[in-house]
């Protein structure tokens, strides 16, 4: 009889790129799409030996969410997929208004019982549109059980919000804050930014 200790699978963790598509991001568009396809691609070119590929989940929101998954990260470059990734970027059209802590929830909830994911978070607007009851503090509360009891990290990146505006929506979620000014070159600090995020990505 075969011994039984080799039952637990190694799971690969997954990366969740959460991606503010509201009608305020319109002028950041080209470099929204610029930056999150050069951070995808970089996460693409990282080989860790011993280690599983990680499967990658795309979410574009504003009142409601789309979610796009791929079960290994390199699939997301294959043409012969129907969501791959120029066609998934190519559908990223800004419009609406911000419902991030619903979308969070939505996110949290389908992947809770994952272990070791890395999310990063993109936004240029505090949320003016989540509907469920007592949501901020349930972000709040799943994250910092997420953090705790299943090693996630996370990334909070917003752009076009002053310091203290990021910093507060952050700290709503329990979560440090990078911040693009819109002063400078937007697409080349989305850029930089999304670069500093997959190098973090990579190192863990």
């Amino acid at each position: 009889k075969k011994k039984s200790t080799n039952l637990k699978v190694d799971k690969s963790s997954r990366i969740i790129v959460i991606i503010d598509e509201t009608g305020s991001m319109t002028s950041r568009k080209e470099a929204t799409i610029s930056a999150t396809k050069e951070f995808i691609e970089s996460q693409i070119n990282v080989k860790i030996d011993g280690e599983e590929e990680p499967s990658l989940t795309f979410v574009f929101f504003n009142v409601t969410s789309r979610t796009f998954t791929w079960d290994k990260l390199s699939k997301v470059k294959d043409s012969n997929v129907t969501d791959n990734l120029d066609s998934v970027l190519s559908s990223y059209n800004p419009d609406n208004c911000t419902a991030l802590y619903d979308t969070l929830h939505n996110v949290f909830t389908e992947f809770e019982h994952e272990e070791n994911n890395i999310v990063a978070i993109f936004t240029d607007g505090q949320d003016n549109s989540s509907r469920k009851a007592n949501v901020k503090e349930e972000v709040k509360t799943k994250i910092d059980n997420l953090k705790t009891n299943k090693q996630w990290q996370f990334h909070f990146l917003t752009v076009g919000l002053d310091t203290w505006s990021a910093n507060h929506i952050g700290q709503s979620m329990g979560l440090n804050t990078q911040v693009i000014n819109d002063t400078d070159d937007v697409s080349t600090q989305m850029g930089n930014l999304m670069r500093s995020v997959s190098q973090t990505i990579s190192t863990s």
